[in-house]
């Protein structure tokens, strides 16, 4: 969905100027929806009512929020959803742990299966889950006042690294057919793109 109605929402594909060039662009490139793009949009739609009945703000990462950004849709070579949390919205100690507990068991009351923690609440924490054949990552991201970035951190084999970003706002969006919420000024949403495009 390359529009939206709602107030102060963003839309999909601002950086090359219209709908129709997202289109034009993944005809050109073969990114065409598939049953991965069906799946992980219906992913997307069951993580919002989990996490809404929690009260849980996320936002699209990673390589979801470049599918929007780019594509309008998720990308069909990718394997997985990518959502954002930031743990600071949770609280600290026993609350955050508590949180996190609902989370994962909110999730399951929508058909998700959880797989497995990367890392820590107190080193750096993303959750692993899959359902109906597709993963969906929740990233939690991290504050760093002092650089003025938000960071989450990323298990890639036996090293542990951390993906950081200027720190940025969230504005409403239309995607995949969902209201969610994404990484606003749209300076950052082409530093995430430009960032994800190597891998995508």
């Amino acid at each position: 969905m390359c529009s939206s109605d709602l107030p102060n929402a963003v839309t999909c594909s601002a950086s090359i100027s219209a709908c129709e060039k997202a289109a034009e662009w993944n005809a050109e490139n073969g990114a065409f929806p598939n049953a991965f793009t069906a799946q992980a949009s219906d992913n997307l739609a069951a993580s919002k009512v989990a996490l809404d009945t929690l009260n849980v703000s996320f936002f699209l990462a990673e390589g979801s929020l470049l599918g929007w950004y780019r594509n309008c849709m998720p990308i069909p070579w990718d394997t997985d959803l990518d959502l954002g949390i930031m743990m600071e919205d949770l609280g600290e100690g026993a609350e955050a742990d508590t949180k996190l507990r609902e989370i994962k068991k909110g999730m399951a009351g929508q058909g998700f299966t959880f797989k497995r923690p990367v890392g820590s609440r107190s080193a750096g924490l993303t959750f692993v889950f899959t359902r109906k054949g597709v993963r969906t990552d929740i990233h939690f991201f991290y504050r760093n006042d002092e650089t003025n970035e938000f960071y989450f951190s990323i298990l890639n084999g036996p090293m542990t690294y951390k993906n950081s970003y200027k720190q940025f706002k969230l504005r409403p969006a239309e995607a995949f057919g969902v209201l969610v919420a994404v990484p606003f000024p749209r300076s950052e949403e082409r530093r995430v793109g430009k960032e994800c495009r190597s891998r995508w």
